[in-house]
């Protein structure tokens, strides 16, 4: 059931959340852009559903501390998206507390909290969790802030982590140096994550003369990802000739985003004679 913009208030959530909750059919939910305040959300979260989008909808602090409430306890939802949109900035130790309730939960396979905004606190909380959580498989942080000391601790945990395949760290261009490198040993490491998107991320250190993206293109041949998202500048005119070696030998990878890379006719010119020993890669998008 779709009600994204529909005017929905905290009053009038709490009765549609009442009818879901004896309706034994629908399982998804979006109500995204509406002004559903932390009474709605709770009332959504109780209401037995797999899927629940309540993204833009000023849920607050106190509307993400009733979602981590229930999903401590919660054995029906799969999916959820609180992407803050329109909603108030919240404390770091809000989010660390949502973190916090990964660690319990059993059947939360999706979470979404684009544009949140995280800190250390809500970072090493996340990191916690993705060592002990055994179920989720999708973790969106766009444009969440991650600095390269949180995209380290996110990276470390990930080398214990068994069962996280997609992560989305898009726009968060504070990843520096460091935290490229420790995201390119993580993929060395971890056998599970197949998908990482870093589009916009690693573009304030980009320059002709140094590649940022270039320790996790270096990473590849010895990664299990099979789908790696460059673009906006994660690599350079510098990356041809790593560029060429990750494609001739890796094996696993299907999908290779490098739009809006400027990249010129030599280093293409280098990329088609990797492409041309390469057996696994369907997509390269330049």
């Amino acid at each position: 059931l779709k009600l994204a913009f529909c005017g929905l208030t905290a009053s009038s959530s709490q009765v549609l959340a009442q009818a879901l909750v004896v309706n034994s059919h629908l399982t998804e939910l979006d109500v995204r852009a509406n002004e559903i305040e932390h009474v709605g959300a709770t009332a959504f979260m109780q209401a037995g559903l797999q899927k629940l989008v309540m993204g833009s909808c000023r849920v607050g602090a106190d509307g993400i501390r009733s979602i981590a409430a229930v999903l401590r306890v919660d054995k029906k939802l799969r999916d959820l998206n609180i992407y803050r949109g329109n909603d108030r900035v919240v404390p770091g130790e809000v989010l660390a507390d949502l973190a916090t309730a990964l660690e319990v939960n059993n059947t939360l396979t999706s979470l979404n909290i684009d544009n949140r905004a995280l800190d250390e606190v809500a970072a090493s909380a996340f990191a916690q969790a993705l060592r002990v959580n055994q179920c989720l498989r999708t973790l969106d942080m766009r444009a969440c802030g991650v600095s390269t000391d949180e995209a380290t601790v996110l990276a470390r945990a990930l080398c214990a982590n068994e069962t996280l395949t997609e992560l989305n760290l898009n726009s968060n261009s504070g990843i520096g140096p460091e935290g490229v490198k420790a995201l390119a040993d993580m993929m060395t490491t971890n056998v599970t994550l197949k998908k990482m998107l870093l589009w916009g991320s690693l573009k304030e250190s980009s320059s002709l003369a140094l590649s940022p993206g270039a320790p996790l293109v270096e990473a590849l041949p010895m990664a299990h990802l099979e789908e790696l998202d460059l673009g906006f500048y994660g690599v350079s005119q510098a990356s041809g000739p790593t560029l060429q070696a990750a494609l001739r030998d890796t094996i696993s990878l299907r999908t290779l985003l490098l739009k809006k890379c400027g990249l010129l006719a030599d280093t293409i010119s280098l990329l088609s004679e990797g492409l041309a020993v390469n057996s696994s890669l369907t997509l390269l998008d330049l």
